[in-house]
C-alpha cells in the first residue's frame, strides 16, 4: 500500500455563494491567525480579506440588483476562487504538510487512505 500525501481539497469550487464565502473566512482565520506553520502566505490578510469583501459585496449586488451586475460578480469570483487556489497551493508546498496542518488552514484534507469496495447484501431478506 502506498504512502499518500494528503493536499487542500478543491471541493470549495462547487459551493453555493454564501457557503463560498464562508469557508474563505475560515482560510483567512486559519492561514493568518496560525503563524507558524503559515509564516508567509502568497497574500497579506488585508489582500485576501479584500478579495472576500469585494466578492460578497459583488455577489449582494448581483442578487439584488438582476443581471446588469453578473459582470462584477463573476469577474469577484474568478479573482476569488484564484486567491483559493493560490492559497491550497501553498498550504500543500509547507514541508511536512499533513491532514492537521491542513484543516489549520481552514481546508479540507483530500483523502488519503484506501479502501475496499462495498460489496452490496444480494439476500432476498426485505
Amino acid at each position: 500500500m502506498a504512502t499518500v500525501t494528503p493536499h487542500c481539497s478543491l471541493s470549495y469550487h462547487q459551493f453555493n455563494p454564501t457557503d463560498l464565502e464562508n469557508f474563505g473566512h475560515h482560510v483567512s482565520t486559519g492561514i493568518y491567525g496560525n503563524n507558524p506553520p503559515f509564516t508567509t502566505p502568497p497574500k497579506t490578510q488585508v489582500v485576501f480579506d479584500g478579495i472576500i469583501s469585494d466578492y460578497h459585496l459583488a455577489y449582494e449586488a448581483y442578487k439584488n440588483g438582476g443581471k446588469d451586475q453578473k459582470g462584477a460578480y463573476v469577474i469577484t469570483r474568478t479573482n476569488f476562487m484564484s486567491a483559493l487556489d493560490e492559497a491550497a497551493v501553498y498550504v500543500d508546498g509547507i514541508v511536512g504538510v499533513d491532514e492537521g496542518m491542513i484543516m489549520l488552514a481552514g481546508f479540507v484534507p483530500t483523502k488519503t487512505s484506501e479502501s475496499k469496495a462495498v460489496i452490496p447484501d444480494t439476500s432476498d431478506s426485505v
